[in-house]
């Protein structure tokens, strides 16, 4: 995210800078809640910033993919999102945005996500998901405001 004004909001616990800071460096994944139906559905995707906008990779075929989709179809695209510790002390940000679809840089995101996740421990499941790569769909997520909370003062 570029520091040239983040949509976050007055009452975040952290300033740009540290918002900032916390979400290059967790390695959490981002849940992503968009509509479903009568319902909305969430998912935890893995995630990196580029620009003001959060960029996630899934399959074309993943339900995720075909919801936003739909969602995009009927002018309701929509989401929330949050990316949060969820050990004590409980932090995190989290906020609304825009969904959309970039198919043609899916691969791109898939491998700067494997290098941003996975360590090299873990070639096998670097190379299964690089196998996959072709049909991968990347996500962005515009966010229109963020904002964080920190319990670490209150839980000692």
């Amino acid at each position: 995210m570029k520091s040239a004004q983040l949509p976050l909001r007055s009452s975040s616990a952290w300033g740009e800078g540290a918002v900032l800071d916390y979400l290059r460096e967790s390695r959490n994944p981002m849940r992503l809640s968009v509509p479903s139906g009568d319902a909305p559905v969430i998912v935890a995707l893995w995630y990196l910033i580029e620009g003001c906008d959060f960029l996630c990779a899934s399959q074309a075929d993943a339900f995720i993919v075909r919801e936003i989709g739909r969602t995009i179809d009927a002018s309701d695209n929509g989401c929330g999102f949050d990316v949060s510790d969820s050990t004590f002390p409980y932090r995190g940000v989290r906020g609304q945005g825009r969904v959309d679809l970039v198919p043609d840089k899916g691969a791109d995101v898939l491998d700067q996500l494997i290098e941003r996740y996975l360590d090299a421990s873990n070639q096998e499941l670097a190379n299964w998901l690089r196998k996959r790569s072709g049909t991968e769909v990347a996500i962005r997520i515009s966010p229109q405001w963020l904002t964080s909370w920190d319990f670490s003062a209150r839980m000692k």
